[in-house]
């Protein structure tokens, strides 16, 4: 086929693809096929080239979990990875499982011991395979007394998995709080840790609990009211040494004074490197309402900054604020929340690249309604030490490599409207609103809930789960989507004119040239330099358009993300033809930048 025809073809698909939205967002898809009952507590998480979603059959009580590559196109039928044989009740949620270096942890409470609960877990190190039996992690008290209250599962590179675990204290009643660890990938787990200073278990009850590793770094925040009855301040407590040694007395962290300020709802805490950052909403006494704030520390928790009252224009706790989540990424703090402020709830992000020393913030839900924000950087996502690699010219020894280490974000939230929809929100530069109000999920006139996200650094990608009632229970859905889009311009018809647009590209890649490639069949093809699967096939088609670029299927990538390629006169094309198509960011060197997500196109 000539080049000219290649061009015709590839345009010629351009009649269906202008009724896409401003991003390919992919129809969501039932994953707990087979299933008894309605789903329950999802938990998703995606990690270079692998992605996984956890869920609890609520009416057999098993534990279940289905894979998928980083796109997040395809998923494996599920596969059962507890081993009670009694159904007795089991509970997951939204940091249940976590991805990280090709293994997938998955933990989860459980009554087989009696309803005073213990906490389990299980692990596969070779994509979701094969699954270790699972095991009992201990809680710091007897199995099958003292109930599993909360707890937080954190892998971290180089084997590590820790547990902060809040369990009842069998005397007093009150929340202990033990953190035990594994340094062989889950294998084996060292005596549980009091992580508290200054008491003993059960003189003071724990509320809030938060955790974030790195390595043998480990940082905890929790609440709990020792200074004033009813009253909770946030406490943090760091370990160096993978939890074998403390501080030697609590860190108080809220500046409140005794009896004026009261902890309420999920601590957040984030840790990169020697900065974290941990972000709390709390009551104040001349206040009903609650107000956020935030405190960092830039040398590992040994030294905070003084605690902030994040919202500026909210003084003295005007807004109810709801909901928050805090994320940390290449040095770019981002906090996001819902608050009132307008008379109905929204959903609101800011973020810092200077370690709040200032702060942008916008609007999330543009003005619809929203809550239950879900970000990436947040509760359940692992800790990426290193930057993600797109791509690298070797020449014998010597490798020149590109990082994606850009400052976008995503965010995905439920609108307040019933039924509920999943919609989501991203930004290209990590300070213009872009994308707000996206649609995610496709269960038209039935309800949305139990939202969460998972964001794939490496293939810059979207991936959403949630429960929807369509078929009459909660079942379990994914979708997603990615920001950088190709649309092929229409409707066509043989003898006009046609062009393919780009538009979302970030920042990073402005400048680059962009390209339009093409194949008559999907595949599995890995470019040179590049471990992303662009998801087509090496066949004929695919070469002759490789001959146009840099040509008729290129150009340069603007300050805004946007691109336009040259405008071509359509041949006649045989009707029915699939097309395959992916759009992608390149230097002159040939590395990539952003890829669009695959289109599949039948020529009319």
């Amino acid at each position: 086929m000539s080049a000219h025809h290649l061009l015709a073809f590839l345009t010629s698909l351009g009649a269906l693809a202008a009724s896409l939205p401003a991003q390919n967002v992919r129809a969501s898809q039932q994953i707990d096929l087979g299933q008894t009952g309605p789903a329950a507590g999802p938990s998703i998480s995606s990690y270079l080239n692998l992605s996984a979603v956890a869920w609890e059959d609520s009416s057999t009580n098993a534990i279940y979990v289905s894979t998928s590559d980083g796109r997040g196109l395809q998923w494996s039928a599920p596969v059962r990875v507890d081993s009670s044989a009694i159904g007795a009740n089991k509970f997951t949620k939204t940091d249940s499982c976590v991805v990280l270096d090709g293994s997938i942890y998955v933990s989860w409470r459980d009554e087989r011991n009696g309803l005073d609960d213990d906490l389990y877990f299980t692990v596969s190190h070779d994509g979701g395979q094969t699954w270790a039996p699972d095991q009992m992690i201990d809680k710091g008290h007897p199995v099958g007394s003292s109930p599993v209250r909360d707890w937080r599962m954190m892998p971290a590179l180089g084997q590590h998995v820790y547990f902060l675990v809040s369990t009842d204290n069998p005397v007093t009643g009150n929340e202990d709080l033990f953190l035990t660890a594994s340094h062989d990938g889950g294998v084996t787990f060292a005596p549980t840790a009091f992580v508290p200073r200054g008491f003993g278990t059960g003189a003071v009850d724990v509320d809030q609990i938060a955790l974030i590793a790195e390595g043998y770094a480990v940082h905890v925040a929790w609440a709990d009211s020792r200074s004033a009855a009813g009253y909770d301040d946030i406490w943090y407590q760091r370990s160096l040494d993978g939890g074998l040694t403390w501080f030697g007395n609590d860190v108080q962290i809220d500046s409140s004074p005794v009896g004026t300020g009261d902890a309420d709802y999920d601590i957040g805490i984030r840790s990169e490197g020697d900065n974290v950052v941990i972000a709390w909403c709390e009551d104040q006494a001349f206040v009903s309402r609650h107000m956020l704030f935030y405190r960092v520390s830039t040398d590992l928790g040994a030294s905070w900054g003084g605690s902030d009252h994040l919202l500026a224009g909210d003084p003295m706790g005007t807004y109810d604020v709801d909901n928050m989540q805090v994320g940390l990424l290449h040095g770019t703090i981002r906090v996001a929340w819902e608050d009132n402020r307008t008379g109905q709830d929204e959903v609101y992000l800011a973020m810092t690249q200077d370690m709040g020393s200032t702060w942008n913030e916008m609007l999330v839900s543009g003005g619809s309604g929203g809550s239950h924000p879900v970000i990436y950087g947040g509760i359940g996502d692992p800790v990426p030490d290193v930057d993600v690699i797109l791509g690298c010219n070797c020449e014998g020894d010597k490798c020149k490599c590109e990082c994606d280490c850009r400052t976008s974000a995503e965010s995905s939230y439920l609108d307040n409207s019933y039924p509920n929809e999943a919609k989501g929100w991203f930004t290209r530069d990590g300070v213009t609103a872009t994308g707000s109000d996206l649609p995610l999920s496709n269960n038209s006139g039935f309800d949305v809930d139990y939202l969460e996200m998972a964001f794939n650094l490496t293939y810059s990608n979207t991936i959403v789960a949630y429960l929807a009632d369509d078929l009459g229970a909660n079942h379990l859905y994914v979708g997603g989507y990615r920001a950088p889009t190709l649309t092929p311009s229409g409707p066509l018809i043989s003898g006009t004119a046609i062009h393919f647009e780009a538009s979302h590209f970030p920042t990073l890649d402005a400048g680059k040239t962009f390209a339009v490639l093409v194949s008559g069949a999907p595949g599995d093809l890995l470019l040179p330099t590049d471990p992303r699967n662009i998801g087509l096939a090496q066949d004929s088609i695919f070469s002759q358009a490789m001959n146009m670029i840099p040509g008729s299927l290129s150009a340069t990538i603007q300050a805004d993300g946007t691109a336009t390629t040259p405008s071509f006169t359509l041949p006649a094309l045989t009707s029915g033809m699939s097309l395959y198509l992916v759009g992608v960011a390149a230097t002159s060197a040939g590395d990539l930048g952003q890829i669009t997500d695959l289109q599949v196109h039948t020529v009319q």
